[in-house]
């Protein structure tokens, strides 16, 4: 759904700033740059903690583990996104059963019966943890590897997302420290229902006689907020006004007067 606005042009009109507006953005920048780090030091701590535990149990299964015979006693195929397999099985050390499950292909799945013998390491010390099949050097090296690219590539990935951000973020921290404040008029609002609802409003202000427009994805709360030919306050940057921002406290649009 769309909705045009019959006057898009807004005559100049530059507002006063206090410096408690400017703190409050820049404080929120600092925030959510304080809390991408946060989460990135948070996720790779638990990496690094379950790559720790899973190399290091099967390198113990390795140097004492026991290789049984397990009996399948389920088989379980769950929908979601995609169907996992799982299949359930008990097995006995000294006279104590000992119950776990494992994901399976599907080829697996469909070629295990209820009863049939399913071959697992288990550690004599522990016999709650186990692993299904015999465990070798060749597994041991081929699970550091895997866990070595995972490594790799969440530090790869999250590290071009926080540069992404870290423009964004030094963008934002200029506008709210050295930006010029303006008001800008709402021209068009766009909401869009495909899975989620994506909602957008375009805004558009003068400096030196010339028009600018933007538009910006905004939450379905503020979207609801404002009505065409509503005002916003937008900081600009003085010699690039191309560079701009709706006033956001916290991601709501704070609405202004509207202009006569």
């Amino acid at each position: 759904m769309q909705i045009e606005a019959n006057q898009s042009y807004v005559p100049e009109r530059e507002l006063n700033t206090s410096t408690p507006r400017h703190f409050r953005l820049t404080r929120t920048a600092h925030f959510f740059r304080a809390a991408g780090l946060t989460l990135w030091i948070i996720l790779s701590l638990v990496l690094f903690y379950n790559a720790y535990q899973h190399i290091s149990t099967v390198q113990r299964l390795l140097k004492t583990g026991k290789v049984t015979n397990a009996r399948i006693t389920n088989k379980r195929a769950v929908d979601g996104k995609t169907t996992a397999y799982f299949l359930d099985y008990d097995y006995m050390v000294d006279k104590e059963f000992y119950y776990d499950n494992v994901c399976v292909s599907r080829y697996q799945y469909e070629d295990a019966g209820y009863g049939a013998p399913l071959v697992i390491t288990y550690l004599p010390s522990d016999p709650s943890i186990n692993r299904t099949g015999t465990v070798t050097v060749g597994l041991v090296q081929e699970i550091q590897r895997n866990w070595a690219l995972v490594i790799t590539g969440f530090f790869v990935v999250y590290g071009l997302l926080f540069a992404a951000g870290e423009q964004d973020f030094k963008k934002d921290l200029y506008l709210a420290q050295y930006g010029t404040a303006v008001q800008a008029r709402i021209v068009h609002k766009d909401q869009q229902t495909v899975k989620t609802t994506t909602s957008s409003l375009r805004y558009s202000f003068a400096v030196g006689g010339k028009e600018i427009q933007r538009t910006v994805l905004v939450l379905t709360a503020d979207y609801e907020n404002v009505d065409l030919g509503d005002c916003i306050t937008v900081l600009y940057a003085p010699q690039a006004p191309n560079k701009n921002m709706p006033y956001l406290t916290m991601k709501n649009v704070e609405v202004a007067p509207r202009l006569n």
